[in-house]
């Protein structure tokens, strides 16, 4: 196959800013900006940037026990590595749930995005739909164990195949650079589906910039 069932290698930064918009509602931006080493044809490897994601949720300042919050997901062009070179901007819905349970945290975040223009005419338009349920147990010192895996779905897929369901577990950690706190974590995952000749293996790297809330000016 075009991977040889090597792993993909996934190193996400996310900032992660909330900010109050007034006394009831609060907005959290969370970027994505992933660089990805991705297995080519004849062992070669290709590294980049990928598509770089922001996401807003809009979400209430006193939540019930229930947390959640939705808005507006945003695809750019900002693709390096040839592999995941899209060439769209995009755009479409997201939402995020969470609960706690003890020492546990539960939740999913989705969006879906749409193409609304096109830098790359050659390659297919992107209509794709990521759901990522999330189980965390936190421990004390600030780290975590769980799992949250991207399902996701291409819903244009020429060949039918549209769906891929890793199953894995990850680590993770809180702790502070100089005043702010910063996550960083490393996961593993097996695609026990996938299209045919996609990774079978990824191993994500994160970190997250957790910013205080800031105040509406």
């Amino acid at each position: 196959g075009l991977t040889d069932g090597r792993s993909i290698l996934n190193f996400n930064f996310e900032p992660v800013i909330p900010m109050a918009i007034n006394q009831n509602w609060n907005v959290i931006a969370r970027t994505i900006v992933p660089y990805l080493n991705i297995p080519g044809p004849q062992l070669t490897r290709f590294t980049g940037i990928g598509d770089v994601k922001e996401q807003l949720f809009f979400s209430p300042s006193h939540p019930g026990a229930l947390l959640w919050g939705v808005g507006p997901v945003f695809s750019f062009p900002t693709a390096t590595n040839e592999l995941a070179t899209t060439g769209s901007w995009a755009a479409g819905p997201s939402a995020v749930v969470l609960k706690f349970v003890g020492p546990l945290v539960l939740g999913t975040l989705a969006f879906n995005v749409w193409t609304f223009a096109d830098n790359d005419h050659v390659k297919p338009e992107v209509n794709g739909l990521s759901v990522q349920p999330f189980v965390e147990l936190n421990l004390p010192d600030g780290w975590a164990v769980g799992s949250s895996p991207s399902i996701s779905a291409n819903w244009d897929a020429a060949s039918g195949e549209k769906w891929t369901v890793p199953l894995g577990l990850g680590i993770s950690k809180v702790t502070l650079v100089g005043p702010l706190p910063v996550l960083l974590g490393i996961d593993y995952y097996n695609n026990v589906q996938r299209p045919t000749g996609a990774t079978k293996t990824e191993m994500r790297f994160l970190a997250a910039l957790l910013f205080p809330k800031g105040k509406k000016q």
